[in-house]
């Protein structure tokens, strides 16, 4: 139904939205059954679960109406905290006894969502240092991120697209074992890492920003993400099978990692000076979203993706949005702190900031002056 958030409305938009919420509840209650079978947990034990997402996929999850979220001023048809019985959300799931709760975690706004929430709730103790000043960034589809201003927390998206979760890539994958992770570029040639060592089948998202700041670095791509030839046409060859079958990372591909990365760099602009922040003043930053195994930092630095002041200050962490879920579900009077949460942010509106698009436009190149920045 699409790699994004707008395909998805627009799915839903006509007629599919049934389709759509009978194959999110699907695949859950698949993956919550093997999870009790991997851990030789009986159903009748499961007293709560806990899920976050952005806020279409919640709408989609719940049945309501994505009407709103596609169109200006983008509505969402409730961003509260919602609690309710397993069989109303997951009615497949008929063997979890119906004492078991489940929670839903508030989000911010229509692409601010429960996810990012969830990731900020996860890094709480962090944002309570009232001398940090915190930036943090969730590189999935949207690109949302926020800054801690040390009294404040301000929050923004961006349409950054899913290419840094290996989607619209033309070998594209998820993080999953035998996509390609690391990928280094020298005068003998490509070589690569996939996850869990197996055999490469496609590149996710740790591989294509790798991919590209490694071709810019070695000269195979110039600032302007052009590939030299014989490379144009096809592509760079990254992995050869046996049968001579091969892994190529292409031009569009190179294309799509640039309008990613610019869209979340101006974001990065535009929010900081929202918050009246200097890029020197923040003291942490913190990377998560689709990444299968650690970014090299080299590769952001190349691809002008933040700040040379910030890299080293700057930390992956995963999947700060599962993380949060199961501290909701072990801190005593974790409701109150998201609900807290969800009330206290305040939310810049990057599509009707003029220089948004000035900022997008600077950062389209790689390894772009900081001059730049606002």
């Amino acid at each position: 139904y699409g790699a994004d958030v707008i395909s998805r409305i627009q799915a839903a938009q006509s007629g599919l939205a049934d389709e759509l919420r009978k194959s999110i509840t699907e695949d859950i209650t698949e993956l919550i059954r093997l999870l009790l079978d991997k851990n030789e947990i009986l159903p009748k034990r499961l007293e709560h679960i806990t899920i976050a997402g952005n806020t279409t996929m919640l709408h989609l999850l719940r049945g309501y109406s994505c009407d709103d979220l596609g169109k200006y001023p983008y509505k969402a048809v409730s961003l509260k905290l919602e609690e309710h019985a397993v069989k109303e959300v997951f009615p497949q799931l008929s063997e979890v006894p119906d004492t078991c709760r489940i929670t839903i975690l508030p989000g911010f706004s229509a692409f601010v969502g429960a996810d990012i929430l969830s990731g900020l709730y996860a890094l709480d103790t962090e944002f309570r240092e009232k001398k940090n000043k915190i930036l943090f960034l969730d590189l999935g589809t949207n690109g949302e991120m926020a800054v801690w201003t040390g009294q404040n927390m301000m929050v923004t998206s961006t349409a950054a697209g899913p290419v840094f979760e290996g989607g619209e890539i033309s070998r594209g994958t998820g993080s999953i074992p035998g996509a390609i992770a690391h990928v280094h570029i020298t005068a003998e040639g490509c070589s690569i890492s996939t996850i869990g060592n197996a055999t490469p089948c496609g590149i996710c998202g740790t591989g294509v920003m790798e991919a590209a700041a490694a071709l810019y670095k070695a000269g195979i791509a110039d600032e302007t993400g052009l590939l030299a030839e014989p490379y144009f046409q096809k592509g760079y060859p990254l992995y050869t099978d046996k049968n001579g079958q091969k892994i190529f990372f292409t031009q569009q591909d190179i294309r799509k990692v640039q309008l990613g990365k610019a869209a979340i760099r101006a974001g990065i602009e535009i929010l900081l000076k929202k918050a009246g922040i200097e890029t020197k003043q923040i003291t942490q930053v913190y990377i998560a979203g689709g990444f299968g195994s650690q970014v090299d930092f080299e590769a952001i630095r190349q691809l002008d993706l933040l700040p040379n002041t910030l890299l080293s200050d700057t930390k992956i962490v995963g999947n700060t949005s599962l993380y949060g879920t199961l501290r909701f579900m072990l801190v005593q009077n974790a409701k109150e702190e998201v609900n807290m949460l969800a009330e206290c942010v305040y939310e810049i509106a990057l599509a009707q900031n003029p220089e948004f698009e000035e900022q997008y436009v600077a950062h389209m190149n790689f390894e772009s002056e900081d001059a730049h920045e606002l």
